[in-house]
């Protein structure tokens, strides 16, 4: 069975899939709505409030080693919204519902892979984990950034702000 995926791209020329069944939305935040958090990660850009939860926003492509998210003046920031799918799947329960903002540079759109296959080049460790599988559309393909594996590499659950 073919799996839906949204293809983002980051850098110039570094397009990445995300499962579709992990995006819970889109959204475009002002870069002055980012409050940014002292001693934080650098990756992080800070948090956003989205419907009075506050989200984490990140670099995506400087989390990934490639060089920081290029800010415009005057230009909202576009972030794909990837929730914890383990608690979105009806968990136990246990866990807080989480959600990362990824920020990217631009967007272009869901797509059916006509084929995955697993990566058989050697990565960096970090990336190896990311980064398990290519999704094919048409004879192009485009590496799958695996949700799971972010939320847990960014040390564990994304810290949530909402607790007392």
């Amino acid at each position: 069975m073919a799996e839906d995926y949204f293809k983002i791209r980051i850098a110039k020329s570094v397009r990445l899939a995300v499962p579709l069944t992990y995006i819970e939305t889109v959204v475009s935040v002002e870069p002055r709505s980012i409050c940014p958090i002292p001693g934080v990660r650098g990756d992080f850009l800070g948090v956003v409030n989205r419907r009075g939860n506050l989200t984490w926003v990140l670099d995506l492509s400087r989390y990934l080693g490639l060089g920081y998210f290029p800010h415009h003046p005057g230009r909202e920031v576009t972030a794909v919204v990837v929730a914890n799918r383990s608690y979105a799947e009806g968990g136990d329960g246990a866990e807080p519902k989480r959600y990362l903002a990824c920020a990217v540079e631009e967007l272009e759109g869901a797509f059916a892979a006509t084929r995955t296959k697993a990566i058989a080049k050697p990565m960096k460790p970090k990336l190896q984990k990311l980064f398990a599988k290519v999704a094919y559309q048409g004879a192009r393909g485009i590496a799958i950034l695996e949700p799971t594996a972010l939320f847990r590499d960014l040390h564990g659950p994304v810290p949530d702000l909402t607790a007392p």
